[in-house]
């Protein structure tokens, strides 16, 4: 392994995939990258050079000891702060994480940039399962109903978001 391969932070897939094929001393083919990446062994991130707009979002714990269809939040959805007033929230308007943990998107809208991880929660995980089924010569998904969120949804640390599809006020610039 070369040594400005070893300070690299960042690799492309097709790096990612000749890293794995030297280290392991065996051909490693791009579907094998994007099957250890939907499998959960590898984390494929974006790098947003320019702000995005997004929704935040963040999983909440059911902490009530009785069944309900509803939850209480206590905590914000953007950094996790500390709510002066916790407000109750249908379930059905998440995400089931767990059995007593639920994915919640909040309605505002935020701008970001930089390195988010792809979370392979929403559209993103049927893209790279149609980058595999390409690669493998197999059908990939033919999309609709999967029981996917139906957008782009990234994580960085414990916040995640979703990925709106709006246009950048001139008034927020292109970085922070």
């Amino acid at each position: 392994m070369s040594k400005l391969f070893k300070l690299k932070k960042f690799f492309t897939l097709e790096e990612a995939r000749e890293h794995f094929s030297n280290t392991l001393e065996e051909k490693v083919s791009m579907a094998d990258v994007y099957r250890l990446a939907l499998d959960g062994h590898l984390t494929i991130s974006v790098n947003f050079l320019g702000m995005i707009a997004m929704s935040p979002a963040r999983i909440f714990e059911d902490t009530a000891e009785n069944v309900s269809p509803n939850m209480t939040i206590s905590k914000g959805m953007a950094v996790g702060e500390d709510l002066k007033e916790p407000y109750t929230i249908a379930k059905i308007s998440g995400f089931p994480m767990s059995l007593r943990e639920w994915l919640f998107f909040g309605s505002e809208i935020n701008y970001a940039y930089g390195v988010w991880d792809l979370s392979m929660l929403g559209q993103e995980r049927e893209y790279i399962e149609n980058l595999y089924h390409n690669e493998t010569g197999r059908r990939g998904s033919s999309g609709g109903l999967n029981g996917r969120i139906q957008a782009v949804v990234l994580k960085k640390l414990d916040s995640f978001c979703k990925i709106k599809d709006i246009d950048r006020p001139s008034s927020i610039g292109s970085h922070v």
